[in-house]
């Protein structure tokens, strides 16, 4: 009797603490329980509308709405498309409709499939009524949809990002005083001069970011931005792309990016390029540069002199940078077309690489001695990722020691590390030629390592090595087994 009742005391005692519970997170005041719902996919956040009556339209006061017709793909399995594509359209043009708020904060859009594409356009108009500042927009491939006007004179947004799908005629007038970040992702340009009224109808644009864009009445892509501070542009080879060129105007089926890239950015701290070599870079006015990160690819079909001007002329105009990050791609690229006729960076105090063949050796005397104020010095890895072991060769020690490792490198660091005899020499070069090295750290990959040397005995080596430099410190580092490893 008294156990059946201290049962009934310990179920009651659990259900209030449940009620009390539920109570702390509805009683919570209406439009912060709306700003929590707003960090989930819209559909997440209508559906807690079922928990109960007072939830039925708590979803109404969200301020982010975040639309992807995937989610609707796998909740429709064993419909048709047509019918999967009417139920996500509704439910959009649901959500619209019935939001209560004045103003919406985020507005993200992912659609694999629209057939009548005056939807897009609705959907812009209602978010712009509602002040939007950040609009994400990204169709199906072919689409070619032309961004309503009203867009251009929205002077509350501040990010937009528009993928593929989209066609960018600029009117005359345009005003987007208040855009920082611009994405553009698969666009198509009308033509050279919308690039330039877009770009200078935005006077405090940050951030610039430019994948596989071009159209077939362009040949140069100018970007002039007197606020930009990041620019990321991008043009990898057509095996890389999800689409056919010709969908961006592109006819030409070589392995090239047939624009010329012109940069008048005064303001510019951070510059990425990833992709072909261009037609042609005019790189004007980036005094401010900081930062760059370039990985050219190497496409055979661009053995042209041409091809070799323009590498010279982007690195020329990245000269003054202090930190440079270059992939294994792009060292084999300079390898093949510039050889030792590099540019000198004397600003240049970090160096990051990434060294994948034996041939992107020979470079790297080059790129030293090219920087004679080099502080750190970094190699994401010393070799490819997957390789065979014993079939790797290929350190090739300058003939003459570079004057940034007998006067300013004071930094190593090594990842990847495996201990392939090929690295240890690599190492044995840098401890004995860097004389004023302080440190030199060592990641060693150990479950990444096809190699009959043991943790041990690397170390060994490591510390039989001669240093340079009598304060130089070597750290090594055994990484952690990767998840599912």
């Amino acid at each position: 009797m008294q156990s059946t009742s201290r049962r009934k005391r310990q179920k009651l005692s659990e259900e209030v603490k449940l009620n009390e519970a539920e109570d702390r997170i509805s009683n919570l005041p209406k439009n912060l329980i709306g700003h929590i719902l707003s960090f989930l996919p819209t559909k997440y956040a209508v559906r807690t509308g079922i928990l109960s009556t007072k939830w039925k339209w708590m979803w109404t006061s969200i301020s982010n709405l975040d639309f992807d017709d995937q989610l609707f793909l796998h909740s429709s399995a064993n419909r048709n498309s047509d019918y999967r594509e009417m139920s996500f359209l509704k439910f959009v043009y649901r959500v619209l409709l019935l939001l209560e708020g004045s103003n919406i904060n985020k507005f993200r859009i992912t659609c694999s499939q629209v057939s009548d594409v005056s939807y897009v356009n609705s959907w812009v108009t209602a978010a712009l009524l509602r002040n939007v500042r950040e609009l994400d927009l990204c169709l199906p491939l072919g689409s070619s949809v032309l961004i309503p006007t009203n867009l251009f004179s929205c002077d509350k947004l501040e990010v937009l990002k528009l993928g593929s799908g989209f066609v960018l005629n600029i009117p005359s007038l345009v005003d987007l005083k208040s855009l920082k970040t611009l994405h553009l992702s698969l666009v198509e340009f009308m033509d050279e001069e919308s690039i330039k009224r877009l770009l200078s109808s935005c006077p405090v644009l940050e951030v610039f970011a430019l994948f596989q864009c071009g159209g077939k009445n362009v040949s140069v892509i100018n970007i002039s931005a007197p606020a930009l501070k990041r620019l990321i542009v991008e043009y990898p080879a057509p095996k890389c792309w999800e689409t056919s060129l010709d969908e961006i105007g592109i006819t030409d089926t070589q392995d090239v990016c047939p624009y010329e890239i012109q940069l008048n950015t005064p303001n510019l701290l951070y510059f990425a390029y990833m992709g072909l070599v261009a037609e042609g870079f005019a790189m004007n006015n980036l005094s401010s540069l900081v930062e760059a990160s370039i990985d050219f690819e190497l496409c055979y079909d661009q053995v042209e002199d041409r091809y070799d001007t323009a590498m010279t002329e982007l690195l020329h105009g990245i000269s003054n940078v202090q930190t440079l990050h270059l992939s294994g791609d792009c060292i084999e690229t300079l390898q093949f077309y510039i050889g030792p006729r590099l540019q000198v960076f004397r600003c240049l105090t970090t160096l990051e690489l990434s060294v994948k063949i034996p041939a992107q050796w020979e470079l790297l005397p080059n790129l030293l001695e090219c920087s004679p104020n080099l502080r750190t010095l970094g190699f994401k890895g010393l070799m490819e990722e997957y390789y065979e072991p014993g079939k790797f060769q290929g350190w090739y020690p300058p003939k003459r020691v570079p004057t940034c490792l007998l006067v300013t490198l004071e930094k190593i660091k090594i990842g990847r590390f495996r201990g392939q005899e090929t690295e240890l020499e690599v190492v044995d070069y840098f401890l004995t030629y860097a004389k004023v090295l302080k440190i030199m750290d060592i990641w060693f990959d150990r479950y990444q390592r096809r190699q009959i040397l043991s943790e041990y005995e690397v170390l060994r080596k490591l510390l039989e090595i001669p240093r340079g430099s009598t304060s130089c410190k070597v750290r090594v580092t055994c990484q952690a087994k990767k998840k599912g490893g």
